[in-house]
Formats: C-alpha cells, sequence, structure tokens
C-alpha cells in the first residue's frame, strides 16, 4: 500500500512521480482524474501568446469549459 498522498499534488509533481514510478497504478489514476478535472491547452503554440485575439479566445474557452465543469 501506498502511503503518499497524491491528492495533496499538482499536475507538475504527479507527472514527475509517474515519470519516475511508471508501474504505480494509483498514481497514474489520480493524475488522469486531475487532468479530466482541470483541462489543459494542447492546440496552439507559443507564438500564439503574442497574438492578443488569439489569447482571448483561449481564455474565453478555458473560462467556458470550467464554468461548464461547475454546473455538471
Amino acid at each position: 500500500m501506498n502511503s503518499i498522498n497524491f491528492q495533496l499534488m499538482n499536475r507538475t509533481e504527479l507527472r514527475k512521480y509517474i515519470s519516475k514510478h511508471p508501474e504505480d497504478r494509483q498514481a497514474f489514476h489520480t493524475y488522469m482524474d486531475l487532468l479530466s478535472q482541470e483541462p489543459c491547452l494542447v492546440n496552439g503554440n507559443v507564438n500564439d501568446l503574442q497574438d492578443m485575439q488569439k489569447v482571448t479566445q483561449i481564455i474565453e474557452q478555458v473560462t467556458s469549459i470550467k464554468q461548464g465543469n461547475k454546473n455538471s
């Protein structure tokens, strides 16, 4: 049994832990749960940050997703 509290770790900490302990299924499942609760953007690139219109669209998308999750 694992004595580490994965619920207290943030996304980055969990990802680092999983990369060092790929056999730990509990950590992996906790990480997947965290990703589903806090979506991250995978579309776009660093250059998009230079375009204020794209930044505004990204912020609106994230806000909409988070509000949708709260209403579920």
